[in-house]
């Protein structure tokens, strides 16, 4: 019986189904843990390691091998396992891509 998403089964038999490692999923049916992807707001620490959050300024928004994305600027991820950035509010900027804060900008005439 195929194992059901979340997991998977390296052997073929009756054997129990191991779950993916904690922050991370699989589609149903796989037969390997390197089929285990990490989350949204994820990655993996070292390829194949254990899944942690993304740091502040980065983002990811779906399961996936992928490394986090640095926020574009003009945006932010103020905290860790972002899944999206936010814009910046009216008159706040960001000094730089994959930055944590918007600060209160000044307007130069």
């Amino acid at each position: 019986e195929p194992c059901l998403r979340g997991s998977y089964k390296e052997v073929w038999g009756p054997q129990a189904c191991s779950e993916c490692p904690g922050n991370s999923t699989s589609a149903a049916g796989q037969t390997s843990i390197t089929s285990c992807q990490c989350i949204a707001g994820f990655e993996a620490a070292s390829p194949g390691g254990v899944c942690v959050p993304c740091r502040e300024g980065t983002f990811k928004s779906a399961a996936s091998t992928a490394q986090c994305s640095v926020c574009r600027l003009g945006s932010t991820a103020a905290f860790v396992g972002a899944v999206a950035c936010q814009d910046c509010e009216r008159g706040k900027w960001t000094s730089g891509a994959g930055v944590s804060t918007c600060e209160c900008g000044t307007l130069r005439v």
